[in-house]
């Protein structure tokens, strides 16, 4: 493993917590459900949308395979990410001016993070009956968490795309 791919034990750290702490809350929430069985609402499947976001995904991982650029879909967990991460905030946090693009960093951050805590959240909690009923791609397990995956592969990597973006080269 060259030092370009070598993975951060700070983000992998961060990711590894994050689905921990999903598929127990999801664990939790699943053995807290109601016997109480809901009624699906008809339209509230959305599955035209995702199909349509299938797409879109497909064509990007298609892009990246082309390329042959596999190595992307890890990029926010390498040394070298957590190394603009921190030079971002070495560099900004003593000059006002830099502040907001702090703040948007910080923020694509969490936001990652709670990506990963609500896609392993949805792996336990989805066996509720209630909880894909009226879901996204509901009324099953299957739909719901299809589509919730897709949403979730694409805004971590539009998150991973403007962090990018943002993020200062080390020195």
């Amino acid at each position: 493993m060259t030092v370009e791919t070598e993975k951060s034990r700070f983000a992998v750290t961060i990711a590894l917590v994050s689905v921990a702490a999903g598929l127990v809350g999801g664990l939790i929430y699943y053995l807290h459900r109601s016997p109480v069985r809901q009624a699906q609402v008809a339209g509230t499947d959305a599955w035209l949308p995702h199909l349509i976001l299938t797409g879109v995904l497909l064509a990007g991982l298609g892009v990246i395979a082309r390329r042959r650029r596999w190595d992307l879909l890890t990029a926010p967990l390498r040394r070298r990410a957590t190394a603009r991460l921190a030079a971002t905030f070495r560099r900004g946090r003593s000059r006002p001016a830099h502040w907001p693009r702090l703040l948007v960093v910080a923020l694509l951050a969490v936001v990652q993070a709670w990506l990963l805590f609500r896609a392993a959240f949805q792996v336990f909690a989805g066996l509720d009956p209630n909880f894909p009923v009226n879901a996204w791609g509901g009324p099953s397990y299957l739909g719901a968490m299809f589509c919730h995956y897709v949403d979730i592969a694409l805004l971590e990597a539009v998150a991973a795309g403007l962090q990018y973006r943002l993020l200062s080269h080390p020195a």
